[in-house]
């Protein structure tokens, strides 16, 4: 998935990048099964329950975007809600709620939420001219942001029930909420008035606290654990990215993938609750491949065979990991897995 707030704050250098500690890293024996939705021409995969459940979505061979759900026995389930001519579903819980956003036929985002028995609710925050969601809640709270109709972007969670409220964040020209945990801690960033990124928690209470790693000059935070740890990537004045973990007592630690040009983290559920995260690195070469790091800082690469670019992009709670791989010829295809066993 895209960088958040790439859409209406100027970030440069920070929307084109898809490295400090530098962490040891080894390439992994890899359980990798790649997949593709039926009449798919590219299927991305974005999010994984505990079961093993996977959502994203395919590319048909009319060029038509349509959701899909792949049950962990290989089961596909299309899901495109009504009024849509485009579907990307972002992420799934344990319960098997699904979070995504659709566009309409003028081109309008809107945020929605499939139910474990199949019904999907659209939404949308009042006053809302374009809605993208990140990620579902085991409470079943959703996270994302929208554009108000003056263009500026705010950051949002939806309760289980339908109520939508919007974070408020002081000092924002425009804010992200992107993951948020079993306790109701909310991950996100904002950009200040100069478009610069900066990460922010918030506190069920409703308290913010802001941060960046050192020597950051755009900050991107994704996945928040159980504990309260978030994962994420920066960009620092060089031009370069690198991953972070900001422990809940506030501690940041940085780190690159060996010989990594670029470290980055990409999906909202990119952090499990025993702390490990995956996602990408472009190495020397300028190709992409993936990574899985575990809590003590042992970093695994890997590829799905045939890839040419790999996007790691979730991880559940028993170690498997999904996300994407485009094949030599640019093609986009799934995967679901685990490394390092």
């Amino acid at each position: 998935m895209k960088h958040h707030l790439c859409s209406t704050i100027n970030v440069t250098a920070a929307c084109l990048a898809v490295g400090l500690i530098a962490a040891s890293a080894a390439q992994a024996r890899a359980k990798l099964k790649s997949f593709d939705a039926p009449g798919a021409n590219q299927t991305f995969a974005y999010g994984i329950n505990a079961h093993g459940d996977v959502v994203g979505y395919f590319i048909d061979a009319n060029l038509h975007d349509h959701g899909y759900v792949r049950s962990a026995k290989g089961v596909f389930t299309t899901i495109d809600p009504p009024g849509s001519v485009a579907t990307i579903p972002d992420s799934i819980n344990d319960t098997g709620a699904i979070s995504g956003y659709y566009y309409d036929a003028s081109g309008v985002t809107h945020g929605f939420v499939r139910a474990p028995d199949g019904t999907v609710t659209s939404f949308d925050p009042k006053g809302s001219a374009n809605t993208q969601t990140y990620a579902v809640a085991s409470s079943g709270e959703i996270v994302g942001e929208y554009v108000d109709q003056s263009g500026v972007q705010e950051a949002f969670v939806r309760s289980a029930a339908g109520e939508i409220t919007t974070i408020k964040i002081k000092g924002a020209a425009g804010s992200s909420a992107v993951s948020e945990n079993q306790s109701g801690q909310i991950s996100g960033d904002w950009g200040d008035a100069t478009g610069v990124v900066h990460g922010f928690v918030r506190e069920p209470s409703g308290k913010v606290t802001k941060f960046d790693p050192d020597g950051s000059i755009f900050t991107f935070t994704l996945g928040i654990s159980a504990s309260g740890s978030i994962a994420g990537d920066y960009l620092d004045a060089s031009g370069h990215t690198h991953g972070f973990v900001r422990a809940p007592d506030g501690t940041i630690t940085a780190f690159d993938v060996k010989k990594s040009i670029n470290t980055v983290a990409l999906g909202a559920q990119n952090l499990n609750t025993s702390g490990a995260m995956v996602g990408s690195f472009e190495d020397t070469a300028h190709v992409y491949h993936g990574y899985v790091r575990t809590a003590d800082g042992t970093i695994v690469k890997f590829d799905p065979a045939g890839s040419a670019d790999t996007n790691g992009q979730s991880i559940n709670d028993h170690g498997k990991i999904t996300g994407y791989y485009k094949d030599a010829g640019g093609l986009a295809h799934g995967f679901v897995g685990t490394v390092g066993e």
